[in-house]
């Protein structure tokens, strides 16, 4: 399941906020290194912009919903189909878990 791949959020120039909902919020976002977008992409080309949804540890466990949370990025990196929105990876910090997510 991918989870990490070294990415931090410092590593995304953050764009405007497309979404937000009871556990977070949604950027729309672009790689601040293109060197590193390059290493991410492994061998496909790299899209310019991406959603990253931002959601925080402490509203998850507030409601007890962090294993909705893992159930959501399974099914979402089980899919792949042009229609449905592609999931990329994941990674967290202290506070918040990050999904990063096609933007369409």
């Amino acid at each position: 399941m991918p989870f990490s791949k070294g990415l931090a959020r410092t590593d995304f120039t953050p764009g405007a906020q497309i979404g937000s909902g009871a556990y977070g919020v949604v950027y729309k976002v672009q790689f601040a290194d293109h060197e590193k977008e390059e290493k991410f992409a492994e061998g496909e080309k790299p899209k310019k912009l991406y959603a990253l949804k931002e959601l925080f540890f402490s509203r998850l466990f507030a409601d007890n919903r962090i294993k909705e949370v893992f159930v959501e990025r399974q099914v979402l990196l089980s899919l792949n189909h042009p229609s449905i929105i592609k999931f990329y990876c994941s990674f967290r910090n202290m506070n918040k878990l990050y999904i990063l997510l096609e933007y369409c």
